[in-house]
């Protein structure tokens, strides 16, 4: 169960990087979860809809995902993506200060 749920979730946010043009460490980044999956396993397990199993399972997910996120942060910064984030300066003809 741990498996599926967070090959779903790193495949989900992988598409969504590749849809929209960015790179796939990027998707990796996205992946960081735990408040959301933390929250669900103790209301799951506090009205008696899923067994510590499940909730065990769900945790587990949550951080592997945050292994992902690190993964893919260590990623980007080995290879940072030319002309995002970052003001190209050229010279004023002339050589002295631009605009």
């Amino acid at each position: 169960m741990v498996a599926g749920l967070l090959a779903g979730s790193v495949v989900i946010r992988l598409v969504v990087a590749r849809v929209t043009r960015q790179r796939l460490s990027a998707g990796l980044v996205a992946t960081a979860q735990l408040g959301v999956p933390a929250a669900v396993a103790a209301l799951g397990l506090s009205e008696g809809v899923i067994d510590a199993g499940v909730a065990g399972a769900i945790v587990a997910a949550a951080l592997g995902s945050l292994a992902l996120c690190s993964l893919g942060a260590a990623l980007m910064a080995r290879a940072p993506s030319p002309g995002l984030g970052a003001a190209v300066v050229r010279p004023a003809p002339g050589g002295g200060p631009g605009p």
